[in-house]
Protein backbone atom coordinates (compact mmCIF):
# COMPACT_ATOMS: atom_id res chain seq x y z
CA UNK A 1 0.00 0.00 0.00
CA UNK A 2 2.41 2.66 1.22
CA UNK A 3 5.43 0.77 -0.08
CA UNK A 4 5.12 2.37 -3.51
CA UNK A 5 5.13 5.81 -1.91
CA UNK A 6 8.22 4.96 0.14
CA UNK A 7 10.02 3.58 -2.90
CA UNK A 8 9.08 6.72 -4.85
CA UNK A 9 10.47 8.88 -2.06
CA UNK A 10 13.70 6.86 -2.06
CA UNK A 11 14.02 7.26 -5.84
CA UNK A 12 13.58 11.01 -5.59
CA UNK A 13 16.23 11.27 -2.87
CA UNK A 14 18.65 9.15 -4.89
CA UNK A 15 18.09 11.33 -7.94
CA UNK A 16 18.66 14.45 -5.89
CA UNK A 17 21.98 13.08 -4.67
CA UNK A 18 23.18 12.72 -8.23
CA UNK A 19 22.30 16.33 -8.96
CA UNK A 20 23.84 17.80 -5.80
CA UNK A 21 26.64 16.69 -3.55
CA UNK A 22 24.56 16.05 -0.46
CA UNK A 23 25.73 14.15 2.58
CA UNK A 24 22.70 11.91 2.75
CA UNK A 25 22.98 8.13 2.56
CA UNK A 26 20.51 5.88 0.80
CA UNK A 27 18.02 4.24 3.11
CA UNK A 28 18.77 0.55 3.60
CA UNK A 29 16.10 -2.13 3.60
CA UNK A 30 16.42 -5.75 4.62
CA UNK A 31 13.43 -7.77 3.38
CA UNK A 32 12.97 -11.20 4.97
CA UNK A 33 9.56 -11.93 3.43
CA UNK A 34 6.71 -10.42 1.39
CA UNK A 35 5.59 -7.14 2.89
CA UNK A 36 2.20 -5.57 3.41
CA UNK A 37 2.58 -2.16 5.09
CA UNK A 38 -0.38 -1.46 7.33
CA UNK A 39 1.13 0.88 9.91
CA UNK A 40 0.32 4.52 10.32
CA UNK A 41 1.35 6.32 7.14
CA UNK A 42 2.69 9.52 8.70
CA UNK A 43 4.66 7.69 11.39
CA UNK A 44 6.33 5.48 8.83
CA UNK A 45 7.23 8.30 6.48
CA UNK A 46 8.54 10.47 9.34
CA UNK A 47 10.80 7.68 10.56
CA UNK A 48 11.89 6.99 7.00
CA UNK A 49 12.89 10.64 6.68
CA UNK A 50 14.75 10.52 10.01
CA UNK A 51 16.80 7.57 8.71
CA UNK A 52 17.79 9.60 5.67
CA UNK A 53 18.54 12.85 7.49
CA UNK A 54 20.23 11.13 10.46
CA UNK A 55 17.85 12.75 12.94
CA UNK A 56 17.39 11.42 16.46
CA UNK A 57 13.88 10.38 17.50
CA UNK A 58 12.32 10.42 20.95
CA UNK A 59 9.84 7.56 21.25
CA UNK A 60 7.42 6.16 23.80
CA UNK A 61 7.70 2.47 23.15
CA UNK A 62 5.85 -0.63 24.31
CA UNK A 63 8.06 -3.71 24.72
CA UNK A 64 6.54 -7.11 25.46
CA UNK A 65 9.20 -7.84 28.07
CA UNK A 66 9.30 -4.54 29.96
CA UNK A 67 6.19 -2.52 29.12
CA UNK A 68 6.25 1.18 28.18
CA UNK A 69 9.34 3.38 28.29
CA UNK A 70 10.67 6.58 26.74
CA UNK A 71 13.84 6.36 24.69
CA UNK A 72 15.95 8.38 22.28
CA UNK A 73 17.03 6.39 19.25
CA UNK A 74 19.34 6.87 16.27
CA UNK A 75 17.45 5.23 13.36
CA UNK A 76 19.83 3.35 11.05
CA UNK A 77 17.57 1.35 8.73
CA UNK A 78 14.06 0.07 8.12
CA UNK A 79 13.46 -3.67 8.15
CA UNK A 80 10.42 -5.39 6.66
CA UNK A 81 9.71 -8.75 8.28
CA UNK A 82 6.58 -10.91 8.22
CA UNK A 83 4.18 -8.13 7.32
CA UNK A 84 5.56 -5.83 10.01
CA UNK A 85 8.06 -2.99 9.84
CA UNK A 86 10.92 -2.43 12.27
CA UNK A 87 13.56 0.24 12.61
CA UNK A 88 17.06 -0.88 13.50
CA UNK A 89 18.34 1.88 15.76
CA UNK A 90 20.92 2.69 18.39
CA UNK A 91 19.12 3.11 21.72
CA UNK A 92 20.69 5.66 24.04
CA UNK A 93 18.95 4.07 27.03
CA UNK A 94 20.38 0.60 26.36
CA UNK A 95 23.63 1.75 24.70
CA UNK A 96 23.17 -0.82 21.94
CA UNK A 97 21.46 -1.38 18.61
CA UNK A 98 17.90 -2.66 18.94
CA UNK A 99 15.02 -3.48 16.59
CA UNK A 100 11.88 -1.43 17.31
CA UNK A 101 8.56 -2.52 15.83
CA UNK A 102 6.90 0.51 14.27
CA UNK A 103 3.41 -0.46 15.47
CA UNK A 104 4.67 -0.49 19.09
CA UNK A 105 5.93 3.08 18.91
CA UNK A 106 3.07 4.76 20.76
CA UNK A 107 4.34 8.34 20.45
CA UNK A 108 7.33 9.86 18.68
CA UNK A 109 9.06 13.16 18.01
CA UNK A 110 11.73 13.64 15.36
CA UNK A 111 14.36 15.84 16.98
CA UNK A 112 16.49 18.55 15.41
CA UNK A 113 19.59 16.94 16.94
CA UNK A 114 21.56 14.79 14.48
CA UNK A 115 23.54 11.61 15.07
CA UNK A 116 26.70 10.34 13.42
CA UNK A 117 26.09 7.18 11.43
CA UNK A 118 28.73 4.59 12.45
CA UNK A 119 31.13 3.77 9.63
CA UNK A 120 31.33 0.14 10.70
CA UNK A 121 27.57 -0.51 10.62
CA UNK A 122 26.39 -2.79 7.82
CA UNK A 123 22.77 -3.89 7.69
CA UNK A 124 23.80 -6.99 5.76
CA UNK A 125 26.25 -7.98 8.49
CA UNK A 126 23.78 -7.01 11.21
CA UNK A 127 21.16 -9.41 9.83
CA UNK A 128 23.52 -12.01 8.36
CA UNK A 129 22.94 -15.01 10.64
CA UNK A 130 19.84 -13.79 12.43
CA UNK A 131 16.86 -16.09 12.05
CA UNK A 132 14.05 -13.56 12.00
CA UNK A 133 13.92 -10.45 14.14
CA UNK A 134 14.60 -11.77 17.65
CA UNK A 135 18.10 -11.54 19.15
CA UNK A 136 17.69 -13.78 22.15
CA UNK A 137 20.62 -16.15 21.83
CA UNK A 138 22.55 -18.30 19.38
CA UNK A 139 22.18 -21.98 18.52
CA UNK A 140 24.76 -24.08 16.71
CA UNK A 141 22.11 -26.11 14.98
CA UNK A 142 22.13 -29.63 13.52
CA UNK A 143 18.83 -31.02 12.24
CA UNK A 144 17.79 -34.20 10.46
CA UNK A 145 15.03 -33.07 8.09
CA UNK A 146 12.95 -35.75 6.38
CA UNK A 147 11.30 -35.88 2.95
CA UNK A 148 9.35 -33.91 1.70
CA UNK A 149 10.25 -31.10 4.11
CA UNK A 150 13.90 -31.67 3.22
CA UNK A 151 13.30 -30.24 -0.26
CA UNK A 152 11.48 -27.20 1.13
CA UNK A 153 14.28 -26.44 3.60
CA UNK A 154 17.00 -26.96 0.99
CA UNK A 155 15.42 -24.52 -1.45
CA UNK A 156 16.07 -21.49 0.75
CA UNK A 157 19.11 -19.77 2.18
CA UNK A 158 18.13 -19.33 5.82
CA UNK A 159 21.51 -17.98 6.93
CA UNK A 160 24.79 -17.48 5.09
CA UNK A 161 26.72 -20.16 7.00
CA UNK A 162 24.26 -23.03 6.49
CA UNK A 163 25.45 -26.45 5.30
CA UNK A 164 23.17 -29.09 3.78
CA UNK A 165 24.12 -32.76 3.34
CA UNK A 166 21.82 -35.06 1.38
CA UNK A 167 21.12 -38.65 2.45
CA UNK A 168 20.09 -41.57 0.24
CA UNK A 169 16.54 -41.53 1.64
CA UNK A 170 16.06 -37.90 0.41
CA UNK A 171 16.42 -36.52 3.90
CA UNK A 172 19.02 -33.88 4.74
CA UNK A 173 21.32 -32.92 7.58
CA UNK A 174 20.95 -29.17 8.07
CA UNK A 175 23.75 -27.41 9.97
CA UNK A 176 24.03 -23.71 10.77
CA UNK A 177 24.84 -21.20 13.46
CA UNK A 178 21.73 -19.07 13.96
CA UNK A 179 20.73 -16.24 16.25
CA UNK A 180 17.17 -15.90 17.54
CA UNK A 181 16.22 -18.84 19.76
CA UNK A 182 12.52 -17.94 19.98
CA UNK A 183 11.95 -18.11 16.23
CA UNK A 184 14.24 -21.10 15.74
CA UNK A 185 12.10 -23.09 18.17
CA UNK A 186 8.95 -21.97 16.35
CA UNK A 187 10.49 -22.94 12.99
CA UNK A 188 11.47 -26.42 14.16
CA UNK A 189 8.03 -27.01 15.67
CA UNK A 190 6.38 -25.91 12.40
CA UNK A 191 8.00 -28.90 10.64
CA UNK A 192 6.32 -31.35 13.02
CA UNK A 193 7.47 -34.97 12.67
CA UNK A 194 9.46 -34.09 9.54
CA UNK A 195 12.43 -32.95 11.62
CA UNK A 196 14.58 -34.34 14.42
CA UNK A 197 16.92 -32.11 16.42
CA UNK A 198 20.39 -33.64 16.63
CA UNK A 199 22.15 -30.66 18.26
CA UNK A 200 22.23 -28.80 20.58
CA UNK A 201 20.92 -30.63 23.62
CA UNK A 202 19.33 -27.44 24.91
CA UNK A 203 17.12 -27.20 21.82
CA UNK A 204 16.14 -30.87 22.10
CA UNK A 205 14.89 -30.28 25.64
CA UNK A 206 13.02 -27.10 24.70
CA UNK A 207 11.26 -28.82 21.79
CA UNK A 208 10.37 -31.80 24.00
CA UNK A 209 9.01 -29.49 26.70
CA UNK A 210 6.95 -27.53 24.17
CA UNK A 211 5.50 -30.72 22.66
CA UNK A 212 4.45 -31.88 26.13
CA UNK A 213 2.73 -28.55 26.75
CA UNK A 214 0.88 -28.80 23.44
CA UNK A 215 -0.26 -32.34 24.25
CA UNK A 216 -1.80 -31.12 27.50
CA UNK A 217 -4.19 -28.89 25.57
CA UNK A 218 -5.88 -32.02 24.20
CA UNK A 219 -5.94 -34.08 27.37
CA UNK A 220 -8.99 -34.05 29.66
CA UNK A 221 -10.49 -31.02 27.94
CA UNK A 222 -7.57 -28.78 29.00
CA UNK A 223 -8.12 -25.27 27.62
CA UNK A 224 -6.00 -22.99 29.80
CA UNK A 225 -2.48 -22.20 28.72
CA UNK A 226 0.12 -23.92 30.86
CA UNK A 227 2.84 -21.85 32.52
Amino acid sequence: MYLDEINSLTDKITAARKMKDRQINDVEYFIKSDVSIEQDKKKLLDIHKAVITKSKIRIRYFALSSGESTRIIHPYALINYRNAIYVAAYCEKRSSIRDFKISRILEYEVLSEKFIFPKDFSLKEYMKNNFGIYRDGVYKLKLHVFYPMSYIVSEKIWVSNQKITWNEDKSIIFEATMEGKTEIISWVLSMGSNVKVLEPEELKLKIKDEVERIKQYYIDGQTKRLK
